[in-house]
């Protein structure tokens, strides 16, 4: 398989030369980056945060980058050294071209320090040439992970959408979500190295949430980030009745028998299960449940009801009612 890498490109004309711009070109690979996130510079530097990452450079700080910093003459014989910032233990290779035909590969080193140098010979043919320093991908680095998007403030009970890319040379088997009280929820796989999460959030939650990223590769490299979510719902009445009769659904629709329920002050709930008979003493409902995978609306007064676009009933194993099939609504009020 080959590795992705970035390129920093000087022009070589006759003696003089100019000190070249870093220019991304990823090589053929398994799973080379989407164009998406060879966008992404956040420092402005002109290296995609993603190839800074697998380049182990800081793509927050734009004087952290590899750059050539200098090409010089030598007499005897007549060589060409090409100097450039680097990350010590990485591997770089220097390629020459004329920018109509392919590269030809020179060499490459391993970097000791901060700068690294590279002796090429000086070219004889008339015209103009083009060297690059190639900086492969560090494939033993973890998956790149990040949030798209900006991160606002949630202020309505129900589900939250929020994206993430994910990104390995070796391909990217999983990405997971998980926020307090609930348990890691796999994210939707998309285009572009995308993976979708829908989270279910309600009053309860209201403050700063922590929410845990994890990307696994193909490899089994692993990493988590932490990203913080604000929640500011307007509360509205507890829920009364029955212990456990409420009881909040996770990402992937199933009870959290112990997580906090609290709709907002428009009586909106997250994604919930209504057990009629409350909760058994050894979890789950003790009879019926009607669980609402789409959330609830739930209305107070002399009339209390609940509002709904989708239903689905279950009955406890144990319990003396049993549903034949599964039964489902949608649209009901």
């Amino acid at each position: 398989m080959k590795t992705p890498f970035s390129t920093f490109t000087a022009r070589l004309a006759v003696l003089i030369a100019w000190l070249g711009t870093l220019i991304p070109i990823p090589a053929a690979a398994l799973d080379p980056p989407p164009a998406s996130l060879l966008a992404m510079d956040a420092d402005g530097d002109g290296q995609p945060d993603v190839a800074e990452w697998f380049n182990r450079t800081d793509p927050a700080n734009s004087n952290d980058v590899i750059r050539i910093e200098d090409i010089r003459r030598l007499t005897g014989p007549d060589r060409l050294q090409i100097s450039w910032r680097s990350v010590a233990g990485q591997t770089y290779a220097v390629d020459q071209g004329t920018g109509s035909s392919a590269w030809q590969r020179l060499g490459q080193t391993s970097a000791t320090g901060a700068t690294t140098s590279f002796i090429v010979p000086l070219p004889t043919t008339p015209g103009q040439s083009l060297l690059r320093v190639a900086a492969p991908y560090d494939v033993t680095r973890p998956p790149y992970l990040r949030r798209n998007g900006p991160a606002g403030q949630v202020t309505a009970a129900g589900f939250v959408t929020l994206t993430v890319s994910a990104y390995h040379p070796s391909g990217i088997n999983s990405v997971t979500l998980q926020s307090s009280g609930l348990p890691a929820a796999p994210g939707t796989p998309g285009a572009n190295g995308e993976w979708t999460f829908q989270w279910p959030v309600d009053a309860s939650q209201n403050g700063t949430q922590q929410l845990t990223l994890t990307a696994t590769s193909a490899s089994g490299l692993v990493q988590s980030s932490s990203i913080a979510q604000s929640v500011n719902i307007p509360a509205g009445t507890p829920l009364t009745g029955l212990p456990g009769q409420f009881v909040k659904l996770d990402a992937g629709g199933e009870p959290v028998e112990s997580a906090t329920l609290l709709p907002d002050a428009s009586g909106n709930l997250p994604p919930c299960e209504w057990r009629p008979s409350g909760t058994a003493a050894d979890g789950g409902a003790s009879c019926i449940a009607l669980r609402f995978p789409a959330g609830a609306k739930v209305f107070t007064g002399a009339a209390p009801r609940l509002e709904f676009t989708f239903v689905r009933l279950g009955a406890a194993t144990r319990g003396p009612l049993q549903t034949d099939g599964v039964l489902e609504r949608t649209t009901a009020v």
